[in-house]
């Protein structure tokens, strides 16, 4: 990916409203943001770039699962803050209840394993939804594995041109 590539990504990232500053680098783009990682991971699908790292505060709402009935729902037993603050890049996790809902106030730094950090490592039964502030650093996969798979002609093309 060009540099060129990388400064595309950056303006589109920037259209994004919870995006308070955004860089674009030689081999990826760093963003400092303050809200929804779904919004986040999706503009930077369009440009085939995942989160590669994090630095920052961020909210954990229960993983879904399926239920007995087929439906999904939040997972009801999710670990407690204080075995999710153990996890490795973990500095601390708070227990935040709203209304009824339960979410974690998540502060780390410098996870470098960004994709297995949003699910927490799956086994805690919690995901990142939102970033209160954070700096997020956005690459392309190294697995191997490229969002540009399911792109039809035309989205592949505008990419070309970028």
């Amino acid at each position: 990916m060009s540099k060129d590539r990388f400064e595309a990504a950056a303006n589109d990232l920037r259209q994004l409203s919870a995006v308070i500053e955004c860089v674009a680098w030689s081999d990826s783009v760093s963003v400092r943001y303050s809200g929804s990682m779904h919004d986040l991971r999706n503009q930077a699908r369009e440009h085939d770039l995942i989160p590669v790292n994090i630095d920052g505060v961020l909210y954990a709402e229960p993983m879904p699962v399926e239920n007995d009935a087929g439906e999904i729902v939040p997972d009801d037993d999710p670990e407690p803050a204080s075995v999710v603050a153990e996890a490795d890049p973990v500095q601390s996790a708070h227990l935040i209840e709203d209304n009824g809902e339960q979410r974690l106030l998540v502060t780390t730094t410098g996870v470098e394993s960004a994709i297995d950090f949003m699910e927490l490592d799956g086994p805690y039964g919690w995901i990142l939804t939102e970033a209160k502030e954070a700096q997020i650093r956005l690459a392309p996969s190294t697995s191997g594995v490229s969002f540009l798979l399911s792109r039809s002609t035309s989205q592949l093309r505008r990419l070309d041109r970028e």
